[in-house]
């Protein structure tokens, strides 16, 4: 994962790699009951996939492994209410709605129909009338670049500790970045790799990035 933010960072040839793809692809479980062992055996087969870019064979076996996932999650949804509701009858409400996060077999963003535009038209306010009071004359104020060189390393897992959330598009939640950023277990690894996101920070802030590179992140 550092090696491939890193190269984002550096080469103008790898930014539109999707770096978000790497973690859902590399450590998706094989089966809800799947045991250590295993998930070790298809690790290490996938990431031998990814070294000799066999990115459809990837692919193809996430895409199973979530169809069948998806048929299993439906026999859940019964217990994982009764958990949501009594979560949120002790005022629990943080672990009730990662209940929710991890239960929904809804990921990353819906595509576009018809009925979803018509929903968002009916939660949409009506617009009103300008009022020329609101409008602030005022030149843009030029924000220096240089600001942005205070993000590093500890920001970045200061900020990762202090945070919680669901994956949304990447679909690798708060949690696993918590273990891969603040975990001690993996050394000088995690350091070099918020190391890495800090420059991307920086990157993000004061690059003009292509917009396909980046637009799962800005929807």
């Amino acid at each position: 994962m550092t090696c491939l933010i890193r190269l984002s960072n550096s080469s103008k040839r790898w930014e539109s790699v999707a770096i978000h793809m790497l973690l859902p692809l590399l450590l998706q479980k094989p089966s809800l009951k799947s045991k250590n062992r295993e998930h070790v055996k298809y690790l290490n087969k996938r990431i031998e996939w990814w070294k000799h870019e066999k990115l459809e064979e990837l692919i193809s076996e996430y895409e199973a492994i979530q169809k069948r996932l998806k048929r299993s999650v439906k026999t859940k949804k019964q217990s994982d209410q009764k958990a949501f509701y009594r979560l949120m009858l002790q005022g629990q409400v943080k672990k009730a709605l990662k209940i929710v996060n991890h239960a929904s077999d809804i990921n990353g963003k819906h595509d576009i129909t018809t009925d979803i535009k018509k929903k968002l038209k009916e939660k949409h306010p009506k617009a009103a009338e300008l009022k020329q009071s609101t409008i602030i004359d005022k030149h843009e104020t030029k924000t220096e670049r240089v600001i942005f060189e205070n993000i590093t390393q500890d920001d970045i897992i200061s900020t990762t500790k202090n945070s919680s959330g669901s994956g949304g598009p990447t679909e690798v939640d708060m949690d696993t970045w918590r273990e891969l950023i603040c975990s001690k277990s993996y050394g000088t690894h995690s350091k070099m790799l918020a190391d890495e996101i800090a420059t991307l920070a920086k990157r993000l802030a004061t690059d003009t990035i292509p917009h396909d590179y980046i637009s799962t992140l800005l929807a």
